[in-house]
């Protein structure tokens, strides 16, 4: 874990995305970190090294964590709820009681992920990798965005 980044975003999500847009080549390491209750709605988090980091009850609702490695991360109860979270690898992940209403999360790697209990109300599942190997347990979860376009572009083609 790098300890400026973790001081930066705990100094706020416009200080962080100011930083992040003068320095997107950087690849951030908050591995690790202890994120409990953090308010990171909005955050840009694309590509970030969050493998096993404590974001329990975080509020990442609409955060840009396109690529980000959340590989065994504690999100009991976060709110990812309309977050970009495409291409994520949450391996292993505990997202138990997570909010991922209206959340992307196409070609997402759920492989070994817990989702009991997890609302994925309008979640955009397509292409999401090891779906079959997910704990869905009284899980919230209606038609998928990517499923129901994928059904409208091919009653457009027929």
């Amino acid at each position: 874990m790098n300890q400026e980044h973790l001081r930066i975003l705990k100094s706020g999500v416009e200080s962080w995305n100011e930083w992040r847009r003068y320095n997107i080549g950087i690849v951030v390491d908050l591995s690790g970190a202890d994120l409990r209750e953090a308010n990171l709605s909005g955050a840009f988090l694309i590509r970030a090294d969050l493998s096993e980091a404590d974001l329990s009850r975080a509020n990442l609702s609409r955060a840009s964590l396109y690529g980000a490695n959340l590989s065994r991360a504690g999100l009991y109860r976060a709110d990812l709820s309309g977050a970009k979270l495409a291409e994520a690898d949450f391996r292993e992940a505990n997202l138990r009681e997570a909010s991922l209403r209206e959340a992307d999360l196409r070609e997402a790697n759920l492989t070994g992920a817990i989702l009991t209990r997890a609302d994925l109300r309008k979640a955009a599942l397509a292409g999401a990798i090891n779906l079959h190997k997910v704990n869905f347990s009284e899980v919230e979860l209606d038609v998928p965005l990517g499923i129901v376009e994928d059904q409208e572009e091919e009653k457009k083609d027929n």
